[in-house]
């Protein structure tokens, strides 16, 4: 190696540093809600066929299942999803996760989250399991529960999380 190919890697080697790489390709799922299945979870249709959605970073209360009792405010989160999103366009940004063979994704429908807007509502917890670094989400929780919208005007609500542990025992 010459002093000249030397200087021209070491160039190119500096280059390459400085540059930022390009960022992973985001995957988005663009359709209609076809199904709500509960209050973190639809099926969208798209040309390819449809795709059962678990919400991103949220965790909305139980509804009734496999002769379990619904969890207080899990009929609530579910109807406040079936008026945002049932029957209509939405785009969803997927995580790259999957959860018992749903994708992980956030919903927009008019460029709004639904996951942000079901904190907002307090009619859902912030998952920090699966979005530990969404400050957003965070904020939104905190706002509810000092607002206490929804379910934060229960004395001591249970988690979703800890709900279904009492559920299998």
């Amino acid at each position: 190696m010459n002093a000249r190919t030397g200087r021209g890697s070491a160039a190119l080697a500096l280059l390459l540093w400085v540059l930022p790489l390009p960022a992973a390709t985001e995957r988005w799922l663009e359709g209609t809600v076809v199904h709500v299945s509960d209050g973190d979870t639809v099926d969208v249709k798209d040309g390819t066929g449809k795709h059962r959605v678990r919400f991103y970073g949220v965790d909305a209360p139980e509804l009734a299942h496999d002769g379990r009792p619904a969890q207080a405010y899990g009929a609530q989160a579910d109807a406040f999803v079936r008026r945002l999103l049932l029957h209509r366009h939405v785009r969803v940004r997927l995580t790259g996760e999957t959860s018992y063979r749903r994708a992980v994704g956030e919903v927009f429908v008019d460029e709004k989250s639904a996951s942000r807007e079901l904190l907002r509502a307090g009619l859902a917890w912030w998952n920090a399991r699966h979005a530990r670094d969404d400050g957003e989400l965070r904020r939104l929780e905190r706002a509810a529960r000092e607002a206490r919208a929804g379910l934060w005007r229960e004395p001591q609500p249970v988690p979703p999380w800890k709900f279904r542990r009492r559920g299998r025992r």
